[in-house]
């Protein structure tokens, strides 16, 4: 049985803890109060109006930059006026030397300077205002925890430390602030590419009218040089659009006075790209050094690093972005075509429109698909295998003529070249090489058919 003082003991203990554990959930410490006010309070070191600012000089080590207001939006940069600048983040930084505010008060009365790094700082930031007065912020050492830098106005002995981000940000490179957005490519808009280089122009563009057969397009592209020809699309979209529009600016090398350094006095190629509803757009390519090339775009006099993997094509072999057709003509399109080996002639024939359309062969009708497939298909796969522009023109051993309803005509030449090829003259021109084996299994196939 417990004993009457015991409970009154063990009821004293009760009502103690009931009231420290009220005390606890009700007490507010003064250090924490202190610990929020420090936290939640402002030390501005420097504070003006932004727009007052008319020049900045941010000293680097190795660099110096100075920036110098133009109007409300622009600036310039000393040296490299004519330079295209990222204008927004130039005014960011007018911001945030208008408005310094520290991270901590370390001293205010300094005995000395070098423990902080600030008797000789690594970063000067000058601040010019309209009034004529100004500003001299110095960054100094990193802190012991590497959370800040340690600083102080140029006319005072008042230390601080800022956050790491706002030193960054004050002190950024040269190359932050050079503006590398201006060339943008988009795949889906180019009607036309032109390369210009020492040995041979190549120069593609979109078909005003695609060829088609069987309702599909067989060429949407052109290239007028070196030679005409179709473009092969697939060839097209492998070599060339899944490339140039993967260019992409890294950073700034140099500008147009240091042209020759870079190799752009004389550039290695030249390529301006057509845009539908947007303005040509000109790059002029220099050195290569690995995965970098340099380039410079339209007027712009600043030179660009520049990512080489997208001029690759510059230097593809034109014969392999075209189709490799003779003639590639749209069957809806012919009136007839005749094939001569000097020997026999053979003319195939279209006549009439729609469900009253003739396919005659030699002046008889033929089944449409035995037309297409076993007749018409012979001439018009005959593919090429190289450029030709050496060869002298000779009597030809097999010719191609082709006349389509609207009038045009053009004729295909094949002449004798050497032991396994003919040259192939179209219309008039040494254009390509052929084999002759492709040439007379053609002419054995009009020959033989039944």
């Amino acid at each position: 049985m417990i004993s009457k003082k015991n409970i009154i003991i063990l009821l004293t203990a009760l009502i103690l803890l009931v009231v420290a554990t009220v005390f606890v959930f009700m007490w507010d410490g003064p250090e924490v109060e202190e610990q929020q006010e420090e936290i939640s309070e402002t030390i501005k070191i420097f504070q003006c109006n932004a727009d007052d600012i008319t020049r900045m000089v941010i000293n680097n080590p190795g660099e110096t930059i100075e920036f110098v207001r133009i109007d409300s939006e622009n600036w310039k940069i000393t040296g490299i006026e004519d330079a295209s600048i990222k204008n927004f983040s130039v005014g960011m930084l007018a911001g945030d030397l208008a408005s310094i505010s520290a991270k901590s008060l370390v001293a205010e009365k300094a005995e000395k300077l070098s423990p902080y790094g600030l008797e000789n700082p690594s970063n000067i930031a000058e601040i010019y205002l309209a009034d004529g007065s100004k500003k001299v912020f110095l960054a100094g050492d990193k802190t012991a925890l590497g959370d800040g830098y340690y600083c102080k106005l140029g006319d005072s002995d008042t230390i601080y430390t800022i956050y790491t981000s706002l030193h960054s940000s004050i002190f950024a490179s040269l190359d932050d602030y050079r503006d590398t957005a201006n060339l943008f490519i988009d795949r889906e808009k180019i009607t036309g590419i032109r390369v210009e280089k020492n040995d041979y122009n190549l120069n593609l563009q979109l078909m005003d009218e695609p060829i088609t057969m069987g309702g599909y397009n067989i060429a949407t592209w052109e290239m007028t040089e070196p030679d005409y020809n179709t473009v092969d699309i697939s060839r097209l979209t492998d070599y060339v659009m899944d490339v140039l529009p993967t260019v992409t600016l890294s950073s700034v090398a140099g500008n147009k006075s240091e042209a020759a350094k870079f190799g752009l006095d004389k550039p290695y190629a030249v390529i301006t790209v057509t845009n539908l509803d947007s303005p040509t757009q000109v790059i002029k390519l220099g050195k290569t050094d690995g995965d970098i090339c340099y380039i410079m775009v339209d007027d712009n006099k600043d030179i660009y690093k520049a990512n080489s993997s997208a001029f690759t094509f510059v230097d593809v072999d034109p014969f392999l972005l075209i189709n490799k057709f003779v003639n590639i003509v749209n069957i809806e399109d012919v009136s007839n075509i005749k094939v001569s080996d000097g020997e026999s002639e053979f003319v195939l024939a279209i006549e009439g429109d729609g469900d009253k359309r003739k396919y005659l062969f030699n002046g008889a009708e033929v089944e449409e698909t035995k037309f297409k497939t076993e007749i018409y298909q012979e001439i018009i796969g005959l593919t090429v295998d190289k450029f030709c522009s050496d060869a002298t023109y000779k009597p030809p051993v097999a010719t191609v003529e082709y006349n389509l309803k609207d009038g045009t005509y053009s004729k295909a030449e094949f002449v004798d070249y050497n032991d396994r090829n003919y040259a192939v003259y179209k219309d008039g021109k040494c254009k390509f090489i052929i084999l002759k084996k492709t040439v007379n299994s053609m002419l054995d196939a009009l020959k033989n058919y039944k």
